[in-house]
């Protein structure tokens, strides 16, 4: 098999989807790249090096523990810990941060206590 189809392959291995008619609550936990769309009521847990994308149209309540996080849904009434935070336009976070990096642009909703990690 080609080699840059195995690199291709390997770095497919851990990346997730989770789609918006998913509706649920618990402990998550994942490694590498999740894109979340839906709805999750809990904890959410990523590994070293993980990377979760909350889509448009996601809600998300309790608590987020990751390394990095591109937000464009909503975080209601939550504890997020994450080294690097990307607030996107048009969405809203609301509750507790822990973070070394928040970049927050144009047109989102921040409605938190900040802290440094």
């Amino acid at each position: 098999m080609d080699s840059s189809i195995i690199e291709n392959l390997d770095r497919l291995q851990d990346q997730h989807w989770l789609a918006s008619s998913l509706k649920g609550q618990g402990d998550l936990s994942f490694k590498g790249t999740l894109r979340f769309s839906g709805e999750w009521r809990g904890e959410i847990k990523g590994g070293v090096g993980s990377h979760l994308f909350v889509l448009q149209g996601a809600k998300i309540f309790g608590s987020i523990d990751v390394d990095k996080i591109t937000v464009e849904g909503r975080l209601e009434d939550i504890q997020l810990k994450a080294k690097h935070i990307h607030v996107l336009a048009g969405s809203f976070i609301s509750g507790k941060i822990q973070s070394e990096k928040i970049a927050i642009d144009d047109g989102a909703i921040l409605e938190a206590q900040l802290s440094p990690t």
